[in-house]
């Protein structure tokens, strides 16, 4: 480094730098110095400068004010309470060491490069002493002014400027930048230390400077040799540095002397934000360093820096301004060089093997000799133009011919070599050289062959001819690193094997005997030294093979990252889906598909895949070569020695810096293009419920809420309408750097998902007109089916033409519906969309219905006349057979009175059964038939005796039934068991017998046979009433066991309700004795009863009820 190279002399030797600065005086060597004893000089007060000048004394008065006698006391006004403390907190009373002023550059940062022990000999200058007096005698020191008084130097001639006058004689601009000439041997410290000394408490704080900088902030966009700049050295911060370009960063201080951003907050760090970007104020710069002047170094050693940089400058202009004269001279008439001197140069050159027989040496020695003219007529404008400047100096002046020192002429054209021994030389170079036989020559050569075939092979397939997916990738890679692997093993192996033992196996026995079986004579050969420098050569191509795939490989990553590499961790993509400006620089590596689904928007290989594969494919390159085997073992076959173990060559290993810097780099360019990736994929979010959407779900709810055909005809536009969208913003497939990404699928899927939905809301409209038309053709169907039933009655017949009147009007409605639907059939047919078979029947169908029903009508009418008079004629015939019905039914109400045997009452009441069955039907056909005749037209036939017959019929029929079931319920109540008995049913019936056969005495008056079966009826059913309290006492549901052994205990007899237990059994027991008896118990228990019914209610209403039992 060029900063390491500088030199500096002790202090005491540099001092006499400062004498103009302060004075003459000379310090004793062995006096020891005061902190601020250096420069407190009497005789030169102008040379301290602002040193002496301290804090302006504010001298407090209050004490004066107490003590005085005749102070006067103003009392006129009330002042604030707190005055006091305002004036305290503003001013700073008396000497204080407080910083007056608030400063964004540490203290170190000001502290001078001092070469001193930090343990201070006696009679030495301590270190502090010395940091301390160049500190402030840098900044007593003006950059622009010792420049200008020392070098004579202005800062305007330091940056080139442009001018718009015209070319003058002598009138020269600066056109060269300064830093070109920059030397670095005058920095005294390196970048990093330089910014070092802003670090403050962890944080990389600015460090004080003052750079040479345009007075305005608003012309960044302006070329730097603009004239319109006006350049100062001004006050800035010095905030980064890049070594790339070797450039500071910088930043003016403001006016009050502080480095801060738009917010007031100090730039710190090198203007890092901590959100991956950093500040960009109009105050900062990238300067190179002989602009800037940092206030820690000796301002005269940098003013020498500039000084030094723009003679160079201005000697690098004069000598391409001299040479640019010397090419615009003219060449005519200055001759040629001697014919004689070249043409003995071209034969002496032709005499040489290797050139006699080379091609095109005509044509060289042409271009040659063409040269040499040039370089001919140029010296002679040499000579002649420095002559001229010579000789017109006055006129020329401006012109500075270049400072050429004459070299010595040799003596002789060869070097002098002095005496020596050439025989033993001789016999010692060949004692030592492998070069002395042809054989070896010809091995040498054969090996080389070979070594340079490896260093040129490849690792990897680079370049590539097309993208491929990332599988597809890295198995080509394999397969390219595993062919070379393979080639290196065996194929590199034999072919050096086999060209060595070839070229070497007639040497026979000496330096280079190949059947040696004797170590030490093997160490002691030249042979051995051959293998040496064969083992290295393959080791060489190896590395060469290895470091050329590795780069290459890595080369081709960052050139298809190229554009992706300065890209934020923020970045948000500024064009739309169809435009990438991140393009690679030959061609993209890897295909990737673009997928929407439920997971989102992605793509089909997961792009964490891409580092981890890339990295691996490197590093099995470099192990793939780490098992090439050495030739010692397969050259000298007789040496057992070498056969037990296979040594293996050199080659990169995966840790070397070089190597980590090629990972490193495919790292971070492979991960700054996915950044692009997973913003662009994130653009399709947009998408994702559209293409998840299922039609089936969508058709649901859109059909839920019944839109109308002019709202499904909207929405199959905007459908088609966003179809058309898909197609024109997504494109088929675009470049986002090393990636081919595909995106057909996405946009054929959701142009394809919108015209799905479009057709389905198409389908829902036919499905609904289908609807439509189908009800519309089943109530035409319904209506000609009841046209199509023949009616079997006048009421059918009549009913049908009744309801054939309202058939027009229906007609005119469903027209109505029909004319909607085939107008929505024609909005279908806008859209081109295809009915089905079915939907096409259906809807010409329904417009077919109605004439075909007018036409049936029409049939119908005809075929009912016929049916009417053929219904007038069956009308005679049954009327008449009614009638002789009727006087049989009289007939059999007549001969009721005839029936007295009660034994046969059940044979009796079956009979009367079937009677009362005819006199209904009887009286519906009465009706039926004079309905009929009413319809036809008929006089209406009187049936009023069918009502008498009625009157007359009720009284037998009552009796007998009653008398039919009184006899079976008084059997089943005396022999069946007693719990089967029914107690409420049993005084019902005994009831309702006891009433009808009271009523039956009163009417057979004049029937004494039938009058005394009722009288005998109801003898006994009021002989049976007493017992029906016996009855419900003994079968009261609330009867348990408990009551029986308390009415047994009560009667003195054993009660037991046994399933023999029958009522007759009862009787005779004399249980009809003890009725009031039993009617207790039975009371009792029947209480009971209704308290545990309510119970088991409450029961089973609280049995679903769940309690939760806690702790009091």
């Amino acid at each position: 480094m060029a900063e390491k190279q500088q030199q500096f002399t002790p202090p005491h030797a540099k001092l006499g730098k400062y004498e103009h600065i302060v004075g003459a005086q000379k310090y004793p060597e062995i006096r020891q110095r005061g902190f601020y004893s250096d420069v407190v000089l009497e005789t030169d007060p102008q040379a301290l400068g602002d040193v002496m000048d301290g804090p302006e004394r504010d001298p407090n008065h209050m004490w004066d004010l107490r003590t005085a006698d005749h102070t006067p006391m103003v009392d006129t006004f009330e002042p604030p309470e707190n005055l006091l403390e305002q004036i305290t907190q503003q001013t700073d009373h008396g000497p204080t060491t407080k910083l007056t002023e608030l400063s964004d550059f540490p203290l170190k940062a000001y502290e001078p490069k001092v070469q001193l022990p930090f343990y201070t000999p006696p009679g030495q200058r301590p270190r502090r002493v010395e940091v301390e007096r160049r500190k402030r005698i840098y900044q007593q020191m003006d950059i622009e002014q010792i420049l200008q008084e020392k070098y004579k130097i202005t800062t305007d001639q330091l940056v080139p400027k442009q001018s718009d006058e015209g070319n003058r004689p002598g009138d020269w601009r600066s056109y060269l930048a300064l830093e070109v000439f920059d030397n670095t041997d005058y920095d005294c410290r390196l970048p990093a230390e330089w910014l070092a000394m802003g670090m403050d408490e962890g944080v990389r704080k600015p460090v004080p400077g003052r750079a040479l900088l345009p007075s305005r902030d608003d012309q960044h966009d302006l070329d730097i040799r603009d004239p319109a700049i006006v350049w100062r050295w001004q006050m800035v911060g010095v905030l980064d540095y890049d070594p790339d370009s070797q450039l500071w960063l910088v930043m003016k201080v403001n006016k009050k002397g502080r480095l801060v951003d738009q917010d007031g907050k100090p730039v710190v760090n090198g203007g890092y934000l901590g959100n991956g970007q950093f500040l960009d104020l109009p105050s900062m710069y990238w300067i190179p360093r002989i602009q800037l002047y940092f206030l820690a170094e000796d301002p005269t050693i940098f003013a020498m820096r500039v000084a030094e940089a723009f003679a160079e400058r201005q000697r690098a202009e004069a000598h391409l301004r001299y040479h640019l004269y010397l090419d615009c001279m003219p060449s005519d008439g200055l001759g040629e060089a001697d014919k004689n001197s070249f043409n003995r140069m071209i034969e002496w050159a032709k005499g040489t093997p290797s050139l006699s027989k080379a091609k095109k040496l005509d044509d060289k020695i042409q271009s040659l000799d063409k040269e040499v003219n040039f370089d001919f007529s140029r010296s002679m404008n040499k000579i002649i133009f420095n002559g001229t400047i010579v000789h017109h100096q006055d006129q020329y002046s401006y012109v500075t011919v270049p400072q050429s020192s004459e070299e010595p002429v040799p003596q002789r054209g060869c070097v002098d070599v002095p005496e020596y021994n050439f025989d033993e030389a001789y016999s010692l170079f060949a004692f030592h050289s492998l070069l002395t036989r042809q054989e070896s020559i010809n091995a040498i050569g054969w090996v080389r062959s070979e070594c340079n075939e490896v260093a040129a092979k490849s690792l990897f397939q680079v370049p590539l001819a097309k993208h491929m997916r990332l599988e597809e990738f890295e198995q080509t890679q394999q397969q390219a690193t595993q062919h070379v692997a393979l080639y290196l093993r065996d194929t590199f192996k034999e072919n050096l094997r086999r060209h060595i033992r070839t070229s070497l196996r007639d040497s026979g026995k000496g330096w280079f005997d190949l059947n040696t079986d004797k170590f030490y004579v093997y160490q002691g050969s030249k042979l051995k030294k051959f293998m040496e420098m064969v083992k290295f050569s393959m080791q060489d191509s190896l590395r060469y093979l290895v470091q050329d795939s590795l780069t290459n490989f890595t080369q081709m990553i960052v050139d298809a990252c190229q554009a992706c590499l300065t890209l934020p961790t923020n970045y948000e993509w500024p064009h739309d889906l169809l435009v990438s400006t991140l393009l690679p620089k030959r061609n993209p590596l890897f295909l990737v598909d673009l997928v929407l689904d439920l997971e989102g928007s992605h793509y089909s290989t997961n792009l964490n895949q891409f580092e981890a594969t890339l990295v691996s494919l490197f590093d099995k390159a470099i192990t793939s070569t780490q098992t090439v085997p050495q030739l010692e073992k397969f050259i000298l076959e007789n040496l057992k020695d070498l056969q037990n173990e296979t040594l293996l060559l050199e080659s990169v290993w995966p840790n070397e810096p070089e190597v980590e810097r090629l990972r490193m780099t495919i790292r971070e360019a492979i991960n700054k293009a996915l950044i692009p990736m997973k913003v662009y994929a994130r653009l399709y979010d947009r998408f994702l419920p559209l293409n998840n959407l299922e039609i089936t779900q969508y058709i649901a709810e859109y059909e839920a809420k019944s839109p109308t055909a002019i709202q499904m005809k909207e929405e199959v536009e905007k459908h088609l309408a966003e179809k058309e969208v898909m197609e024109k913003i997504i494109p088929s497939s675009i470049i986002i750097g090393p990636f081919f990404v595909a995106t057909e699928n996405v946009r054929q899927n959701l142009s394809k998902k919108c015209k799905a939905m479009a057709n389905a809301v198409l389908e829902l409209l036919a499905k609904k007109l289908r609807k439509q038309a189908d009800d519309a053709c089943e109530e035409f169907k319904a209506i000609s089916r009841r046209l199509f039933e023949t009616p079997n009655t006048i009421e059918d017949l009549s009913e049908t033409r009744e309801w054939m009147k309202t058939i027009p009007d229906k007609l005119d409605e469903h027209q109505e519906n029909i004319d909607l639907a085939m107008a929505d059939y024609d909005l279908i047919e806008e859209f081109y969309y295809n009915l089905s078979q079915e939907d096409f029947n259906a809807r010409y169908t329904a417009m077919s219905w109605p004439n075909k029903i007018v036409k049936q009508m029409e049939q119908v009418e005809k075929t009912m006349e016929e049916a009417e008079e053929r219904f007038r004629k069956l009308q005679v015939g049954d009327t008449s057979t009614f009638n002789d019905r009727l006087d049989s039914l009289t007939m059999s109400v007549a001969s009721l009175s005839t029936y007295t045997d009660i034994g046969k009452a059940h044979e009796v009441a079956n009979e009367v059964r079937r009677i009362a069955k005819q006199l209904k039907d009887a009286g519906q056909d009465a009706q039926k038939y004079n309905n009929r005749e009413r319809l036809f037209g008929m006089p209406v036939t009187d049936y009023s005796k069918l009502a008498k017959l009625n009157k007359d019929f009720e009284p037998y029929r009552a009796m007998w039934i009653a008398v039919s079931d009184w006899i079976r319920m008084h059997e089943s109540v005396m022999a069946d068991p007693l719990h089967t008995i029914d107690a409420e049913n049993v005084s019902n019936q005994v009831n309702e017998a006891g009433r009808i056969m009271h009523k039956s005495v009163r009417i057979f008056q004049e029937f004494p046979g039938v009058q005394e079966v009722a009288a005998k009826i109801k003898s006994e059913v009021e002989d049976f009433k007493p017992y029906i309290p016996l009855i419900q006492g003994l079968r009261n549901p609330g009867m348990r066991s408990r009551h029986w052994e308390q009415l047994s205990a009560a009667l003195n007899m054993t009660l037991v309700a046994k399933k023999e237990l029958t009522f007759s059994r009862c009787l005779e027991m004399g249980l009809q004795e003890h009725i009031e008896t039993i009617a207790k118990v039975a009371e009792v228990a029947g209480k009971e009863y209704s308290i545990e019914q309510a119970l088991r209610k409450m029961q089973s209403d609280w049995e679903s009820v769940c309690f939760e039992v806690m702790a009091y």
